[in-house]
């Protein structure tokens, strides 16, 4: 079931991948690029981010992005690059999250970069509600009543943290501290789960080919200065707001867990996560359709090194051989079954 849900999947996104390629070739590739993408989004939000934070005060959340999107030459359009580049982010690591799934590439060795991959996804999702809490628009509002309905559903406070929202007094300055202080953390979070995530390459490639850089920073500058996003209404407790302009990246699910109780929301939540999370477990290939793991043959090496220096996850080193130089060895445990290896070995050691 898993092996025809795969490949249903796979044919359109070969059809996608080989149209790119036609394109832009297979290096300028975005749907390849996708990961790569996803830490140069991360990268412009940061920038923009110190930016931001320079205009920022906790005692006047609004008015500061007010004062912020007054500024044309520059707070403007560097707002819009924030967010932008917020919701480039989400879209890049869901499609390499696809990609990774459907290419079968997400169990056996490779379980590690799958769920890091997931919380570092889970932390950016939880970076961008902080962020539009901060701005304290009538989106932030109804992320952070939402956010306290169902944090109040968890056995974590000793009082209803709801009832900040009431309107009664208005918001603490430590609201928005806290708001600020996470927005700030998480990403160093993100930087070590990032880590973490990458761990296992030998070779890690962080940034996509100049080109297709400097196309996606130009797109991304193109669009803030274009159509930067409109603010929102301020916050107001006590007023019903009207129609609100959501980032359907962040907020997409804020109408459905608004019309039901927090407990069946949690439930939702874990029903679709918990698959996820399990998936290099439960679409692990049979033993028999398993890619073979590569071998070495001592007697056949010339000790030229060459698959050492090509295997992408370090799982052939460099041992004694029997004949007085070192051959390759390979750790079964590391290796992947790629075939990288074999095909650069010229004496077919491997």
């Amino acid at each position: 079931m898993t092996a025809g849900l795969t490949n249903a999947l796979r044919r359109p996104l070969a059809a996608a991948d080989a149209g790119l390629d036609r394109l832009y070739g297979w290096r300028h590739n975005p749907l390849y690029q996708s990961g790569s993408i996803a830490v140069v989004a991360l990268a412009v939000m940061l920038v923009t981010g110190l930016y931001l934070l320079l205009f920022y005060r906790i005692g006047a959340p609004y008015e500061s992005m007010v004062r912020i999107d007054a500024q044309l030459a520059a707070g403007r359009w560097i707002r819009a690059l924030h967010r932008y580049a917020a919701d480039l982010a989400v879209v890049a690591a869901v499609v390499h999250a696809f990609r990774m799934f459907v290419q079968r590439r997400s169990w056996g060795p490779r379980t590690l970069a799958w769920l890091s991959g997931l919380v570092l996804l889970g932390l950016l999702s939880v970076c961008g509600w902080t962020g539009y809490v901060m701005v304290w628009d009538t989106h932030g509002q109804w992320l952070a009543i939402e956010g306290a309905r169902l944090l109040d559903a968890l056995p974590l406070f000793a009082q209803p943290i709801a009832r900040a929202f009431t309107g009664e007094t208005p918001m603490p300055g430590a609201f928005f501290f806290l708001n600020l202080f996470a927005h700030i953390a998480l990403p160093i979070g993100l930087a070590l789960v990032l880590w973490l995530h990458l761990s296992r390459l030998a070779r890690p490639v962080l940034l996509p080919p100049r080109p297709l850089l400097y196309a996606l920073l130009g797109g991304l500058l193109v669009v803030s200065v274009a159509a930067p996003p409109a603010l929102n209404p301020r916050a107001d407790l006590l007023a019903v707001p009207g129609t609100i302009e959501i980032d359907v990246f962040y907020g997409f699910w804020l109408p459905l867990v608004h019309r039901l109780e927090p407990g069946v929301s949690w439930a939702l939540l874990g029903a679709l996560l918990l698959p996820v999370a399990l998936v290099p477990w439960w679409s692990r290939p049979a033993p028999d359709a398993r890619p073979q793991k590569s071998h070495d043959d001592e007697h056949l090496c010339t000790g030229c090194v060459q698959c050492t220096l090509d295997c992408p996850y370090s799982a052939i080193d460099m041992v004694a051989g029997p004949r007085g130089h070192d051959v390759a060895q390979v750790d079964p445990a590391l290796c992947v079954g790629c075939g990288i290896c074999a095909a650069s070995c010229a004496p077919m050691a491997i």
